[in-house]
C-alpha cells in the first residue's frame, strides 16, 4: 500500500502530481464491497450506471477491488488530456537463473522520448517496448511495433489517460504482489532503486516471466476502455 500511495501521490518521473491513495477502515472497506456499481459522470451527458463486476476481476486482493472502485466513482479532471500508455519490460544484461522480470508502466504524451531516456539512464536493463497504447493499427495485438519492425505510436492517444494511468497502476501493483507471493519472490515492487544510477524508478513491477502476454496487456486495453467508451 505504500509503495502504491509514493507511485499514485507524488510526482512521477514526467513531473506531474497525483491524487494519492485512499485508505478505507475495516468498516467502510465492507461497506465499500457490498455496493454492486456506482454512478459515473463522464464528460459530456448524463451520469450513467456501471456495474462493478463488469470491469474488476473477481480473483484481485479485496483492497485492490477496493480501490479500484473509489477510482472508478470519482469525477475526470477537465484537465485530464489525451496520452499513452508505455509498457517497457526491463531485461538484464547479466545472466540470472530467476524466472521473473520487471516491467516500467507509466503515462506519457511522448512514449518515444520516455524510451530514449531510459535507455541512457540505466545500463544494467535494456528497456524492451511491449507495447505503447492505444496500439497503433499496424502493431500486433501485443507489441508496439509495427510488421515492418519499425515502431509505431497511433496517432492519437486515449483521453483521460492521467485516470488511466492511475486504475492500470492499481490493478498490476495487487496482481503483482499476489503473483510474486505465490512464486516465493519480493512482493511486486513498484519502487525500485537503480543500482547504476542510483534514482529509486517507480511503477517498476517485478512479475512473473510472461506477464506481459497473460494478463498485462489485457489490464491495460480494459481500463483504456474505460476512459474512452464510459468517460468519454
Amino acid at each position: 500500500m505504500d509503495q502504491l500511495e509514493e507511485m499514485l501521490g507524488d510526482e512521477d518521473e514526467e513531473g506531474d502530481g497525483g491524487g494519492g491513495v485512499v485508505r478505507f477502515c475495516f468498516q467502510h472497506a465492507k461497506q465499500a464491497m457490498r455496493e454492486r456499481g456506482c454512478f459515473v459522470s463522464p464528460r459530456e451527458g448524463r451520469s450513467k450506471w456501471v456495474e462493478f463486476d463488469d470491469w474488476i476481476l473477481p480473483d484481485l486482493p479485496v483492497q485492490t477491488k477496493i480501490l479500484l472502485r473509489h477510482e472508478m466513482a470519482m469525477p475526470v479532471s477537465a484537465k485530464d488530456e489525451e496520452g499513452y500508455i508505455y509498457v517497457h519490460e526491463m531485461v538484464t544484461r547479466l545472466p540470472t537463473s530467476l524466472r521473473t522480470t520487471h516491467l516500467k508502466l507509466g503515462r506519457s504524451i511522448h512514449p518515444i522520448t520516455r524510451l530514449s531516456q531510459w535507455r541512457s539512464q540505466c545500463p544494467s536493463r535494456e528497456p524492451i517496448v511491449r507495447a505503447i497504447f492505444p496500439l497503433h493499427s499496424s502493431s500486433s495485438a501485443l507489441g508496439g511495433v509495427g510488421v515492418s519492425g519499425a515502431l509505431r505510436v497511433a496517432e492519437r492517444g486515449t483521453r483521460n489517460h492521467h485516470r488511466w494511468e492511475r486504475l492500470v497502476l492499481i490493478e498490476v501493483a495487487g496482481r503483482a504482489e499476489m503473483e510474486m507471493t505465490l512464486l516465493g519472490g519480493g512482493g511486486g515492487g513498484g519502487r525500485k532503486e537503480c543500482r547504476d544510477c542510483g534514482r529509486v524508478h517507480l511503477e517498476l513491477f517485478e512479475v512473473g516471466e510472461g506477464a506481459f502476454d497473460e494478463w498485462v496487456a489485457e489490464v491495460v486495453e480494459r481500463w483504456g476502455r474505460w476512459c474512452a467508451d464510459v468517460l468519454g
